[in-house]
């Protein structure tokens, strides 16, 4: 990761515009969200295994819920999923897993359909946002070392370049 573009994003967090600022978390955040490791598996997949391993049960529903508000929230289930069932999911991933519920905090009744949903879904090659995950997994070796060639040579000036778009579009 280019040490560069960290640098510029935590220098705009403290940029008085708030889109501006959310612009750098969200750069930092795709720095920092590695362990995104079992992005690739389909939603089916993931259902079966909260409902096989007891995670999709009113008890554990409860464990999770980390401040006590009755609700689960995104970041409680992520945490749980990686904490009871020792599957990894990136912030994005399981925004798509929740769909709707991703933005707000879910009952255990809203929580439980979505997953009954998701088990009962045909199994079909799902599209996940960590495309380049499965992507990388079927380069041989020498492709390999040019994809990563060309992110190192090329990755920083994409990313600056959407920053100075997204700042361009600001106000002044």
């Amino acid at each position: 990761k280019d040490m560069h573009v960290v640098t510029k994003a935590t220098s705009l967090l403290r940029h008085q515009e708030p889109k501006v600022r959310q612009v750098a978390v969200t750069i930092l955040n795709s720095f920092m969200d590695t362990d995104g490791k079992h992005d690739a598996l389909s939603n089916k997949q993931v259902a079966g295994k909260m409902m096989h391993s007891g995670l999709a049960e009113q008890q554990s529903f409860e464990a999770l819920d980390d401040n006590g508000n009755g609700r689960l929230s995104a970041k409680e289930l992520r945490s749980g999923l990686k904490d009871m069932i020792d599957v990894v999911f990136s912030v994005g991933r399981i925004k798509t897993f929740l769909g709707d519920l991703a933005s707000k905090d879910m009952r255990f009744e809203e929580f439980i359909e979505v997953v009954k949903r998701r088990y009962e879904e045909p199994e079909k090659e799902e599209k996940v946002l960590n495309d380049f995950y499965k992507e990388k997994k079927s380069l041989d070796a020498e492709q390999r070392v040019l994809l990563a060639k060309s992110f190192k040579d090329n990755g920083t000036k994409m990313i600056m370049d959407i920053v100075n778009d997204v700042l361009s579009l600001l106000p002044v």
